[in-house]
Parts: C-alpha cells; sequence; structure tokens
C-alpha cells in the first residue's frame, strides 16, 4: 500500500505531512462505546403496568392494615371496659380496691415495656417518628416481629390507663405491612417506600375513619411533596383500608361527641358568637 505522506522541505527540516488523498482515522465515539439498551429487561413502577402492580399491591397492604386498625380499636373498646369495671369493684373496697387497680395498671404498663425492649425495641414511642426516619432513610426497617409487639403493647399501655392515642400504633403497623408486603412481592426498595407510606396512610384512615386524610398525611407529613406513585398508593390503601375496617366495626365515629341541646334562642346566640370568634381567631393564627 502507497504511503499517504508526502516529503517537503522547510529550511534545512525535512518534514512529512499528511496528503490530500489520506484518509482520516475514524475514532469511536462515546455513544458506540456504550451498550445498546433493549426493552426487554423487567417493567418499572414508572411505567403502566409496574404502577397498576403497585397500586394492587397498595390495596392488599390497605387492606390488612385496616384489619388490624380495626382489631386494635375493639382489643381497646374491650380493655377500657375491664378497666371500668375494675375500678366501679375497687369502689367499695376502700385503699385494698385502690391498691390493686394501681398494681394492674403498673403491670400492664411494665410488660409492655419489656415487651418493647426485649423484641422491638423501634416499637417504642408513638412510632411515627421511626417511619419518617426509614421514609428518609435515615433508619432501616424493622422487623416484621414489631407488629405483634406494637399491637400488643399498645392494648396494654392504652389499656391501662396511659395517656396514649391509637393513631401512632396503626400508623407503625400499617407502615410494617407495606414493608412487608413489598418484600413479600420481590419489589425493589423505591417501591417499598412507597407501600410503606401507602400503609401508613391506611393505618391513619382505618384509626379515623377518614379515608382522604390518610392520603393527605402521607403526602404532607411523611412524604412533604407530591409524588405521583405515593398518592396513587395511598388514596388506594386508604380506601381498602376504611372499607375493611367499615365491614368489621360498622360506620363508627373516630372522634364521639355529645351534641348540646340548646333550650331556646337566646342561649343559642352566645354559643354561635363564641364559635365564631374562635374561628377567626384560628383562621388569623
Amino acid at each position: 500500500m502507497r504511503s499517504s505522506t508526502v516529503s517537503i522541505y522547510r529550511g534545512n527540516v525535512l518534514r512529512r505531512v499528511p496528503s490530500q488523498t489520506e484518509t482520516p482515522r475514524m475514532e469511536p465515539t462515546k455513544n458506540a462505546l456504550q451498550p445498546r439498551q433493549t426493552n426487554l429487561g423487567p417493567r418499572t413502577s414508572e411505567s403502566p403496568a409496574g404502577l397498576l402492580t403497585l397500586a394492587l399491591i397498595a390495596l392488599l397492604v390497605g387492606a390488612t392494615a385496616g384489619a388490624a386498625g380495626a382489631a386494635l380499636r375493639l382489643a381497646l373498646e374491650h380493655a377500657d371496659r375491664l378497666r371500668g369495671a375494675l375500678i366501679a369493684w375497687a369502689h367499695g373496697k376502700a385503699l385494698a380496691g385502690f391498691s390493686i387497680v394501681l398494681i394492674t395498671c403498673t403491670a400492664a404498663t411494665m410488660i409492655a415495656a419489656w415487651l418493647v425492649r426485649r423484641f422491638s425495641p423501634q416499637a417504642a414511642g408513638s412510632g411515627i417518628p421511626h417511619v419518617e426516619a426509614v421514609l428518609r432513610e435515615e433508619l432501616p426497617p424493622a422487623p416484621f416481629g414489631l407488629v405483634a409487639v406494637k399491637f400488643i403493647g399498645g392494648i396494654l399501655a392504652i389499656g391501662a390507663g396511659l395517656a396514649l392515642g391509637r393513631e401512632g400504633p396503626c400508623v407503625q403497623i400499617g407502615a410494617s405491612c407495606g414493608i412487608f408486603a413489598g418484600r413479600l412481592f420481590g419489589r425493589t426498595w423505591p417501591d417499598c417506600r412507597v407501600l410503606l407510606a401507602a400503609g401508613a396512610g391506611a393505618g391513619l384512615a382505618a384509626a379515623f375513619n377518614a379515608p382522604i386524610a390518610g392520603a393527605v398525611f402521607v403526602l404532607e407529613e411523611l412524604v412533604q411533596r407530591f409524588e405521583h406513585r405515593v398518592a396513587i398508593a395511598a388514596l388506594a390503601a386508604s380506601a381498602t383500608g376504611i372499607a375493611l375496617a367499615r365491614a368489621l366495626l360498622g360506620r363508627y365515629v373516630g372522634f364521639p361527641r355529645r351534641i348540646a341541646e340548646v333550650g331556646d334562642r337566646r342561649s343559642a346566640a352566645p354559643v354561635l358568637r363564641s364559635r365564631l370568634c374562635v374561628g377567626h381567631a384560628g383562621g388569623r393564627l
């Protein structure tokens, strides 16, 4: 093959420069070095099929969280009746009755604390801060055994008369159900994170009989931004959670209240004025 360079003299130096007939050397481009992407890989939750699968799993998570919330509510009502019956019995026993009530409630509280320390330290407190920390990837998800510890410990502690609410256990139990369902169906961590948030919202919705509040709680308090995957999963889980809770409990009221009867119009006017003033002050704050 004939050489593609020519020799020229420039001064006393012999230089070789490429000729006009030289074929330029082809360098591989960056895109040529990368493997070609195909559509043969697994579907992600960003695709319509993956999002539908995620929503179906969220329905199952919501049903589980709703059943757990309904069972916890029934157990707490039964524990409250038992505590009330014990206190009523102790009224006629003077100091001995008071001592029995005190010892019983203290023992129940100590058993609840021992369960948490021995089997699941993540169940300490209300549980909502732990769920938020897991969503921010600051803490690993708790083992599924937390559900039993939170359920039994919540019944013992709240049933003993401690000033605690049922929303914390319901939220953490629902979040644990979401993580367990994600692992059971082999979902990735982003999908497990969505299911965790959806389960937490379903637990709150079942605790207060408020399906929309469950989804709003997830977006405003847990995730703190709008994500369409989280919104769809939270709404689906809250819907099934409320449906199952109402099927087990009936059309229950989250915050039972007594409606005062107004005798005449003169007594209704001050009540109306006070409510308007309080509402206006709340709106200004």
